[in-house]
């Protein structure tokens, strides 16, 4: 299924969002203003809307690709070959960086990662150990990578009726509660936003609106609401609002940075952080901090583009050629 223009222009907004809350307020005080740091605390939620957005896509594909649970290891297949070697390649930079820093700093290379904690980050497994990860945005990929198996059981018991479609999805939304006994499991916590996005994708590919989903989605917005923090209900709500309205921004700045968000994702805290640490031993001046940080930003997007062109597109297109049934 083609992306419409509406999601590739949610996806960069989200990864804006990200990028301007990493490079703003998870940078030592790069830009020496604490003020700038509480007003853009809030875009670290980009994170939650790519957890709608990634419902809303997948859900819509496998319904128009006509998708049934043989196809499970064609599914998985596909979203390997679409996400894990530019993961995998992002993650080969970070080695190499954190290799340069041990030799500069004349550091024992185990001080930065061993082989173990490289290993589990190939099959996302760092939080079932005791290691942190190498990237710090690499958390929410293990998310996603446990929400693509889940769906692939998952959604073959959805697409029979309508009722067996709410009650499957009714008794997931109750299944969140349970993560507190498999914090490892983190799926189980942010569940409700990915069934809300399920939710929009079934209500916006049926003929005629089910009123059971609607509800439901009320009910995913209260529990968002309850156990979670109050911007994240906010920026869910505003993203399935921009999902239901279906019509476009028609922001090029957005649809452009939605084409290459997941190079954005995988990168920007690698090119960035790199590039502001250097800038930080140059000047304390304030001035220069800003040009700096506008300079680094639109290096990041542009190292961003070509990561896009050489890294990602490639594996892109040899997913998008694999079809659930031969023609």
């Amino acid at each position: 299924m083609k992306e419409n223009r509406l999601i590739t222009e949610l996806r960069g907004m989200a990864a804006l969002m990200v990028m301007i809350f990493h490079f703003v307020c998870v940078s030592n005080n790069f830009l020496l203003s604490e003020s700038l740091i509480h007003l853009f605390d809030f875009a670290k939620h980009g994170v939650q809307m790519f957890f709608v957005i990634s419902g809303y896509i997948l859900t819509s594909s496998m319904v128009s690709g006509n998708y049934k649970i043989e196809n499970i290891f064609t599914f998985l297949l596909k979203r390997l070959i679409r996400i894990e070697p530019p993961y995998i390649i992002s993650l080969i930079f970070i080695l190499v960086l954190l290799t340069l820093k041990s030799c500069l700093a004349d550091l024992p290379l185990h001080l930065y990662f061993n082989f173990s904690q490289v290993l589990l980050h190939l099959g996302y497994l760092i939080p079932f150990s005791d290691y942190p990860w190498l990237n710090i945005v690499y958390w929410t990929l293990a998310i996603e990578f446990q929400f693509y198996i889940f769906l692939a059981f998952i959604f073959p018991l959805t697409n029979v009726s309508s009722k067996l479609r709410f009650l499957v999805l009714l008794i997931l939304s109750i299944i969140f509660y349970l993560n507190s006994y498999v914090p490892e499991l983190e799926i189980l916590f942010w569940l409700p936003i990915f069934i809300s996005g399920i939710c929009l994708a079934f209500l916006s590919s049926g003929t005629k609106k089910d009123l059971k989903l609607i509800l439901l989605i009320i009910g995913l917005d209260f529990i968002i609401f309850d156990s979670m923090k109050l911007e994240i209900g906010i920026i869910v709500i505003i993203t399935q609002l921009f999902i239901v309205s279906c019509k476009p921004m028609n922001n090029i700045i957005f649809y452009r940075l939605g084409q290459i968000s997941y190079s954005i994702y995988l990168i920007h805290t690698i090119i960035g952080f790199t590039l502001i640490n250097l800038a930080i031993r140059y000047s304390q001046n304030s001035l220069f901090r800003i040009v700096a940080f506008v300079v680094i930003f639109l290096v990041t997007i542009l190292a961003s583009l070509y990561f896009n062109k050489f890294f990602e597109k490639p594996f892109q297109k040899l997913s998008s050629r694999i079809k659930y049934y031969k023609s």
